[in-house]
């Protein structure tokens, strides 16, 4: 899906298109998750159940190695053979559980488009199943698991030398410190005054670092699936939405953390406190490993609970943040059954013809960031089936008049391909890609929609998309000679 500007002042019909505060986004997160909890834990339990399901196996094999000892043991078999068969067995399986679970994880970044797309289909009014989440959301899997791969890349790599730089620098406090006490030199308090001057500045800049890129990557997620960009555009069109506002940012993510560690923290607590006195009273027994189990399926059962929640969150603090910037959530002058239609400063609403409306007259909006042009009615057309879509129109009435017709026929890939026409004739780039979007989904082997995503997404300077969808194109097109007109077009020399 992406965000155009007409489901964006929908929205705003529905909640007050006003930039919101900490406690108002957090209202509204445990507000729709509650009411749609059946949904959003559907989607986090298709990935984090079989995580957790793993992680309980990988944490019982590594805290007892003889797992699998009483099954090899017989009448002829010596001890410590069977223990190092055992231990054997247990590694091999630990590694292949590891690995599994590691296959596993590279679907959350889809599990997170998805959770983001049904929190945006929701706010516009809509109740996608899941399902049609994942299926929406399919074909951005690439952009987003190489997104998550990026900014988990940027974050732990630094780590990875902070850490050898640390340890170097630890490992030269201890040589001093054993030599001190061999020698019996009193060069102690020096070499903790010198490890401490290495050592703090240096863990001090990392989590500097970790917390502002943290900040800066955070709407990744929400910018692929609302905006339809790349990986590598999705990170930088994040960072341009944080930029000026990283310090607010960073406090509303430090309150969702908060609550997150006590959420996740309290029932751990608990359940680890349980098994600790458990210990103690079966000294080691079944009492002890049901607890141990107790404990980490509590943890399994929060983190499948908290996921959607914090995916939530931060989808919220997206559309809050393009509130704030872009002007994203356009208040409507008046309420209407009619979807808006949205003109640039260049274009104004002929006069001269006027159509009798067949239903309540819909406000004129502008594109973000396009100045306001001066509010003209859009005169709402009657269905198709008595006024069709006049060809002469501005692409504005156009706008108009197929939006009346998918009410009364219902979409269709043929209105949806007209529509995000008329979208780029508006320079609605957004609204334009969503249409397409829409239009491929419900007929996936046209040609002409694959045509026009090329001519979208070389407008929208996206030239990996623009490359793929030419092959798309390339790959459906019957006609022999449009596909000769198409390779010798000097306009798409770059993309074949």
């Amino acid at each position: 899906m992406t965000i155009s500007n007409n489901e964006a002042t929908h929205f705003s019909a529905q909640a007050a298109a006003h930039s919101r505060s900490t406690s108002e986004i957090l209202s509204q997160t445990f507000q729709i998750f509650s009411k749609n909890f059946t949904h959003f834990a559907g989607l986090s339990l298709l990935v984090m159940a079989p995580l957790a399901v793993l992680g309980l196996l990988l944490t019982q094999l590594r805290a007892d190695p003889d797992w699998f000892e009483e099954s090899f043991t017989d009448a002829t078999s010596t001890t410590s053979s069977v223990r190092a068969f055992s231990q054997m067995t247990n590694s091999l399986v630990s590694s292949c559980v590891g690995l599994l679970a590691l296959i596993v994880g590279a679907f959350f970044p889809w599990m997170e488009g998805a959770l983001t797309y049904s929190l945006f289909e929701r706010v516009l009014g809509r109740e996608p199943s899941v399902r049609d989440a994942y299926r929406a959301t399919q074909s951005r899997w690439g952009s987003l698991w190489g997104s998550n791969f990026l900014a988990r890349l940027g974050l732990n790599a630094p780590l990875i030398l902070v850490s050898c730089i640390g340890g170097f620098a630890l490992a030269i406090m201890l040589a001093a410190i054993t030599n001190g006490a061999v020698s019996g030199d009193s060069n102690l308090g020096l070499a903790l005054g010198l490890g401490s001057v290495c050592l703090v500045p240096l863990i001090a800049g990392y989590l500097i670092y970790a917390l502002v890129m943290g900040v800066n990557w955070r709407f990744r997620a929400p910018v692929i699936v609302a905006e339809g960009a790349d990986t590598t555009r999705s990170l930088g069109r994040s960072i341009e939405l944080a930029k000026g506002m990283r310090g607010s940012l960073l406090g509303r993510m430090l309150v969702f953390w908060i609550i997150e560690a006590v959420f996740v923290g309290g029932p751990a607590l608990a359940a680890y406190g349980l098994r600790e006195a458990s210990y103690v009273i079966s000294e080691g027994g079944g009492l002890a490993y049901a607890a141990s189990i107790l404990f980490l399926v509590i943890a399994g059962v929060t983190q499948i609970v908290i996921t959607p929640l914090h995916i939530i969150y931060v989808a919220l603090l997206y559309l809050d943040v393009r509130v704030r910037k872009e002007n994203l959530l356009l208040q409507p002058t008046r309420p209407t059954p009619i979807e808006p239609v949205l003109i640039p400063a260049a274009i104004t609403m002929p006069t001269a013809t006027v159509v009798t409306p067949a239903a309540p007259i819909s406000p004129v909006l502008p594109a973000p960031g396009i100045p306001m042009p001066s509010i003209a009615p859009s005169p709402a057309l009657a269905p198709s089936a008595q006024t069709p879509v006049d060809p002469l129109s501005t692409p504005a009435q156009k706008i108009g008049a197929l939006f009346n017709r998918m009410r009364t026929e219902g979409p269709s890939a043929d209105l949806l391909n007209d529509l995000g026409m008329a979208y780029m004739d508006v320079g609605d780039l957004g609204g334009a890609l969503d249409a397409f979007t829409r239009a491929r989904d419900l007929a996936p082997n046209d040609a002409d929609i694959a045509y026009n995503l090329v001519l979208l997404h070389r407008a929208r300077k996206d030239t990996g998309s623009a490359r793929n969808m030419m092959q798309e194109y390339l790959r459906l097109e019957t006609n022999p000679a449009d596909v000769e007109r198409v390779r010798g077009d000097a306009r798409f020399s770059d993309l074949i």
